[in-house]
């Protein structure tokens, strides 16, 4: 098969890349420059190094493709990201989305996979949700481009589409894990509250294979949105409690969520405070997770970590960015790779 990919570089994308590659599939990616579309190169993959904004450039990439998988994001790497570095995300998700509809509908392609996020439940106050279950008319500025593409997807595509609400990702390799982990050893990320909010997961060796599953599964799962985390929500005040006894971190500060929302405002108070459980559907009961969960896996994560820091404070002070590790991220990856993680 001939698969079209946005975002074959990124945590997800490469992963994804591999495993069809060594399924035998074409993969086609998008690359934005000469460094990705080389990079693709060593993982065996065809290129287009085109604009995802330009719709006639797409639709010429993705002549005689099979599939589309959207799989591009732009989520903002700071510390405390502002409305205004959500742009970039916001204009692929919902510009980029209705380009890739327009090729796919001029070449005829009838499978199109996009990548999509659970936070859209919103505040749940705990209980369990399904794929079934209703998103809010109302979303937080950051996640009102997640809706709208699913929106523009369903209405482009008709029953060709699958869309995936994947929980947070994580990952040895990932700038927001290495960044929830320096933040949590220097005891920066609070207990809001009592903590007993819950946060759901997904590792992004099982993100990738369930993409390459749900491909598999095309036309029984086809005009679904289905949910994909390891289904095992966990409690802020438990995954702060476990890091930090992993990485010997500070004690948090407790804040009431009074204040988190007078300083952090309410879109970023929600989008850390919302809570809700997913719970795993039928359209995934043949699909096997690799890593069973966040708090099992945090473990093997933190060494890879704790090394990146250590020889991150052998950098000179003004040469560092805070808890970004470029010249890291590739042996973190190589490091957790290791491990057998193909369908």
């Amino acid at each position: 098969m001939k698969i079209f990919m946005t975002g074959p570089t990124g945590v997800l994308g490469r992963r994804v890349v591999k495993l069809l590659v060594d399924q035998g599939h074409q993969v086609v990616g998008l690359a934005r420059t000469k460094a990705k579309a080389e990079l693709l190169k060593t993982m065996k993959a065809d290129f287009a190094q085109i604009d995802l904004f330009n719709v006639d450039e797409l639709v010429e990439a993705t002549k005689a493709c099979d599939a589309i998988f959207h799989l591009a994001t732009s989520i903002p790497q700071k510390p405390m990201p502002k409305l205004k570095d959500w742009q970039m995300n916001d204009k692929i998700r919902v510009e980029g989305t209705k380009n890739l509809i327009v090729a796919a509908q001029q070449n005829n392609i009838t499978k199109f996979i996009g990548q999509s996020i659970t936070a859209l439940y919103g505040q749940q106050k705990g209980r369990t949700v399904h794929g079934n279950t209703s998103i809010p008319k109302s979303q937080i500025k950051m996640l009102e481009s997640a809706a709208k593409m699913e929106e523009i997807i369903e209405q482009g595509m008709g029953n060709s589409h699958i869309i995936l609400r994947f929980g947070t990702f994580y990952s040895a390799d990932a700038y927001h894990t290495q960044d929830m982990l320096h933040n949590i050893k220097n005891g920066k990320l609070p207990l809001i509250g009592r903590g007993d909010f819950y946060w759901n997961f997904i590792h992004a060796d099982d993100a990738a294979c369930s993409i390459v599953f749900f491909l598999e599964h095309f036309e029984s799962m086809k005009g679904k949105t289905l949910n994909v985390t390891d289904f095992q929500p966990i409690e802020s005040r438990e995954l702060l409690a476990k890091v930090r006894m992993l990485t010997h971190g500070k004690k948090p500060m407790k804040l009431p969520h009074w204040l988190v929302k007078l300083v952090l405002g309410k879109d970023v108070y929600g989008f850390l405070t919302n809570s809700y459980r997913i719970a795993k559907d039928s359209e995934l009961n043949g699909f096997e997770l690799r890593r069973k969960s966040y708090l099992s896996e945090i473990e093997s994560i933190v060494p890879i970590y704790s090394l990146d820091y250590l020889l991150q404070d052998k950098i000179p002070e003004n040469s560092r960015t805070s808890c970004n590790f470029p010249f890291h991220r590739k042996n973190a990856y190589d490091c957790e790779a290791k491990s057998q993680w193909s369908p």
